[in-house]
């Protein structure tokens, strides 16, 4: 059985996560997660256990929150890169399901 400490720790950060997802539809980062003050370990047991759900790779979405079009945007933006944007078009005509859809523009040089 874990410490009364530990497990009081785990229930803050599982608020502060529930809290950043649910003013960001749904979404979140592991960069986000990682200043939150989980390790690689605690992200991926949550990912296990379905207290997170991958999205695109480094990005997911907190399960009481339901999928949603602008949850899926800022899903695929977060995923194309720190620089990356999304057009005005995109975000009110294209269904997203896919950063690869070209829905997101990173301005980076290939």
């Amino acid at each position: 059985m874990s410490h009364p400490f530990v497990m009081l720790w785990q229930v803050n950060v599982d608020a502060q996560i529930a809290r950043l997802a649910a003013r960001q539809s749904g979404i979140v980062t592991r960069t986000a997660l990682c200043d939150a003050g989980l390790s690689a370990d605690r992200i991926d047991r949550r990912l296990r256990v379905g207290a997170i759900l991958r999205v695109h790779r480094g990005v997911y979405r907190h399960p009481a929150v339901p999928p949603s079009r602008r949850g899926a945007l800022l899903a695929a933006t977060l995923a194309a890169g720190p620089e990356s944007v999304a057009s005005h078009r995109c975000c009110l005509v294209a269904p997203l399901a896919s950063p690869s859809r070209g829905t997101v523009r990173d301005p980076r040089p290939r």
